[in-house]
């Protein structure tokens, strides 16, 4: 039975968790069930996991063989954090190859020990550079989905798309861009929403505090290339 991918475990534990996708992974679907039901165990099985997967992945890339973590049937899982595994005083590599597997010549009766190449050592070139460019197109889509589904922005685009002064400049069927830009957190708010409608297209501009509850507005305009359209007075209503 082939090992399980360590680094794969980990990842899955760390974003998935919660749902128990790391269990599953490992082949323990009944505490995989367990963890989905209660959440990650309310969050503290979550982090047990995360924290002895972490472990695991850096002892072993420093020699230790033996983890914290096994799979369903009690073995060992393979690779650390690093590409490179530290051990008997030097660097192997750890990714990109398999261990050493002996094979027979029936002509000769000779053995010889070989190392095969891994898929990822095959593919490396463009595995790993296609791994951190679908990693960071995950995080940036959940910054987006975050500051679209924060209640200022709703607020806003909501306000903006029913302003009779906006359905006049733009046109009716008004959405937002897939791109939107700036920060919000729990008491502030800076934001550019790209807007567009059936007869031209503008940029929204926000910046809004709340320290009582309630959004105040700085500032709400709807800026177009000949026209900016102040919607503060239609926010405080």
């Amino acid at each position: 039975m082939a090992r399980k991918n360590r680094v794969l475990a980990l990842i899955l534990s760390f974003f998935a968790g919660f749902v128990g996708a790391d269990r599953f992974y490992l082949g323990k679907v009944t505490t995989g069930i367990l963890k989905l039901i209660t959440v990650g165990g309310f969050g503290i099985w979550w982090a047990i996991d995360s924290m002895l997967l972490l472990v695991d992945a850096f002892l072993y890339s420093l020699g230790k063989d033996s983890g914290f973590v096994k799979d369903k049937g009690g073995m060992d899982l393979k690779y650390g954090l690093c590409a490179y595994r530290f051990k008997n005083g030097s660097f192997k590599q750890d990714w990109f190859t398999n261990h050493a597997v002996i094979t027979r010549d029936p002509l000769t009766d000779v053995s010889n020990e070989t190392t095969q190449k891994t898929w990822l050592g095959r593919n490396w070139k463009w595995a790993i550079p296609l791994t951190f460019v679908c990693f960071f197109v995950a995080v940036f889509t959940v910054i987006l989905s975050f500051m679209k589904s924060s209640e200022v922005y709703k607020t806003s685009l909501l306000t903006a798309t029913h302003d009779s002064r906006v359905i006049e400049k733009l046109g009716y069927n008004i959405s937002d861009a897939f791109f939107v830009s700036g920060e919000i957190s729990d008491s502030a708010a800076t934001i550019k929403i790209p807007v567009s409608g059936t007869k031209g297209s503008g940029d929204i501009y926000i910046k809004a505090t709340n320290a009582t509850g309630r959004w105040e507005y700085q500032t709400f305009i709807l800026h177009t290339d000949d026209e900016n359209i102040d919607l503060s007075s239609a926010a405080q209503k």
